[in-house]
C-alpha cells in the first residue's frame, strides 16, 4: 500500500530514537543509526531509507500446526525472513499452555510492515488494542488479501490480551489434532489475533515478529480529512440522526469540520454523501484509511480498520451499520431499516465489521434494526 502522494517512510528522529514519518524524496535518513547486524535494512520503498524498527509480516506460505513446537514455528518465520532478505531474528506470534505470546515479545519494541508502515509500538499497547496498519503483507511485501478465508487466517492460540486463549494449542503446535484460535491478518484491534476457532489439521499462516530492537513507533503524522467510528447509535431517527451522532462525537472530541455518516439509503449510495475529489481520509490517530479519496467510490475503501473513535479509543469487535453491499451502490428499504427510520426486530440492515480493512469493513453481514450497540462510520466533509 504505497501512497504516491507523499509515500510514508520510517526514519529515526535524531537525538530521540523515536520512529516518525516523512515524505518520500526528502533525502533524510534520520540520524543514520542502524541496529547491530542490520547493515542494509530493506524498507520496501526502494529509495534506501533505513528502517530502525523491527519488521512484522505474515508468512507467504501456509502450513499445518505440526511445526515441532514453538522452536519449529520460529524456524519457519526465520526461514521466510531470510529468503526475503529481511534482517534480524524472528519469532512466531503463538501461545501454548505453557507460554504466552506477549512474553515472547517482551524485550522488543516497535514493529513496521514490509512496506515501512507502522503496525504497533509495544507489546503493552499492541495487546491493549492499539494497532495502526494491519499486518496483511507477507515477507516479500505482497498483500495477501482483505477478505476472510483460510487464505488470510493465521494460527495464534492467543487472546486479544496476548495470552493463551484456553481454546487449544494443537498439542503445543506439534499435532494436527484438536482445535486452536486463529486471527485475521488484515484486521485491527483484537481480531488480528483472536477471531475464529480453527481445526488443527488446516493449513494456515504464521504471524512473524522481529525481536532484536526496542525503538518506539508512533503513529504517522498525516494530513487529511478525519474519519472515525461513532459511539453507539440506534436507528429510528433517520439518516439525520446518524449525522447528528457523528457531529456530537466530533464536537465532544474537539475535532474540526463537519461530519456525515457513511450510510446508504434506498435511493443513494454512501459515497454520494461526500466529495471524493478532495483530501484523503485519516483516522484520529493519523492512520490513513482512504487514499486517494476517489477510492471511496470503488467499493473497497479501507486501508486500515476504521475502529478508532473521535476521542481516540480503539474499539474491538462490533458491527457497523452501512445499508448497502458496497460504498458506491444504493441500498434497499430492507437493507437500510426503511431509510434508518425503523427499529423493527425483523429487519436486517447491511453491515460491515469495524475491526476489518478492505471491503468487509463496509459490508460483510447483516445487523438488526433494533440493535442497541451498533455504530456508524463518520467521515469529515
Amino acid at each position: 500500500m504505497r501512497m504516491r502522494q507523499g509515500v510514508l517512510l520510517v526514519v529515526a528522529l535524531a537525538g530521540c530514537g523515536r520512529i516518525g514519518f516523512t515524505s518520500a524524496g526528502s533525502g533524510s535518513d534520520g540520524d543514520g543509526s542502524v541496529a547491530v547486524g542490520d547493515a542494509a535494512p530493506r524498507d520496501g520503498t526502494g529509495d534506501g531509507a533505513a528502517l530502525q524498527a523491527n519488521r512484522v509480516f505474515v508468512t507467504s506460505t501456509r502450513q499445518t500446526p505440526a511445526l515441532g513446537g514453538l522452536a519449529g514455528a520460529d524456524a519457519m518465520c526465520q526461514a521466510r525472513a531470510t529468503a526475503a532478505g529481511l534482517p534480524g531474528t524472528y519469532v512466531a506470534l503463538l501461545s501454548t499452555t505453557a507460554t504466552n505470546a506477549k512474553d515472547r515479545l517482551a524485550l522488543a519494541r516497535g514493529w513496521v510492515r514490509s512496506d515501512g508502515l507502522p503496525f504497533a509500538d509495544s507489546p503493552a499497547s499492541l495487546f491493549a488494542g492499539q494497532v495502526f496498519y494491519p499486518i496483511r503483507l507477507d515477507e516479500n511485501g505482497t498483500d495477501i488479501g482483505g477478505f476472510e478465508s483460510s487464505m488470510t487466517y493465521a494460527f495464534t492460540a492467543t487472546s486479544e490480551g496476548g495470552v493463551y486463549t484456553g481454546g487449544g494449542d494443537c498439542g503445543g503446535f506439534t499435532s494436527t489434532a484438536m482445535n486452536t484460535t486463529g486471527g485475521i491478518t488484515f484486521a485491527g484491534t483484537s481480531a488480528w489475533t483472536s477471531t475464529v476457532t480453527m481445526i488443527c489439521n488446516q493449513s494456515l499462516r504464521l504471524l512473524c515478529f522481529g525481536v532484536d530492537r526496542s525503538v518506539p513507533v508512533i503513529a504517522p503524522i498525516v494530513q487529511g480529512r478525519i474519519a472515525f467510528l461513532s459511539t453507539v447509535w440506534m436507528t429510528g431517527s433517520g439518516i439525520v440522526g446518524a449525522d447528528a451522532r457523528c457531529t456530537t462525537d466530533a464536537t465532544a472530541a474537539g475535532l474540526p469540520g463537519t461530519y456525515h455518516a457513511l450510510l446508504a439509503t434506498s435511493t443513494a449510495s454512501a459515497t454520494s454523501r461526500f466529495v471524493t475529489t478532495g483530501a484523503r481520509w485519516v483516522r484520529p490517530d493519523g492512520v490513513v484509511v482512504v487514499d486517494p479519496a476517489s477510492t471511496l467510490a470503488t467499493g473497497a475503501a479501507a486501508l486500515a480498520s476504521i475502529n478508532v473513535t473521535a476521542a481516540g479509543s480503539y474499539v474491538a469487535q462490533f458491527l457497523v451499520d452501512t445499508g448497502a453491499s458496497a460504498t458506491n451502490v444504493a441500498g434497499t428499504n430492507a437493507s437500510t431499516c426503511s431509510d434508518w427510520t425503523s427499529v423493527a426486530t425483523n429487519q436486517f440492515p447491511s453491515a460491515g465489521i469495524g475491526y476489518e480493512s478492505g471491503a468487509p469493513a463496509f459490508f460483510y453481514t447483516t445487523n438488526r434494526c433494533s440493535d442497541p450497540a451498533a455504530r456508524v462510520y463518520c467521515f469529515q466533509d
